[in-house]
């Protein structure tokens, strides 16, 4: 979603293509891990994370994928979580872009709002 949104700014005239690379230079794909999010929501403790991770390694799995499988969180959980972390994504990439002067903060999130409305636009029926 990180790179969707970047792309959108870029689209959109917010950015340059200089300042996209440098973005893109700055560890494009760093996010929040999704044991991370599940700790901090209250859904797992750092014992069970502890647990997934092992248990991950062994099946070769996601660690969501893991954690369902030990039932330790839902699929709905776990889509939620995915949901959270790709929007986390893309709004740091916002805050990064603000707080490097690339972009106004009331601009950046006047842009994020339209993006965010763009990709989850209700499908109309008719």
């Amino acid at each position: 979603m990180r790179r969707e949104f970047a792309d959108y700014l870029l689209e959109k005239g917010h950015i340059d293509e200089p300042a996209l690379q440098r973005l893109a230079d700055d560890g494009w794909n760093i996010r929040d891990p999704i044991g991370l999010l599940a700790y901090a929501h209250g859904l797992l403790p750092v014992e069970s994370i502890d647990e997934v991770l092992t248990t991950q390694r062994d099946l070769d799995l996601r660690f969501g994928e893991t954690a369902i499988r030990m039932g330790l969180l839902t699929n709905h959980q776990v889509e939620v979580l995915l949901f959270i972390q790709q929007y986390r994504s893309a709004m740091e990439l916002g805050e990064a872009l603000a707080l490097s002067g690339g972009v106004e903060f009331d601009e950046v999130m006047k842009a994020f709002h339209e993006f965010w409305a763009s990709k989850f636009q209700p499908a109309k029926s008719g």
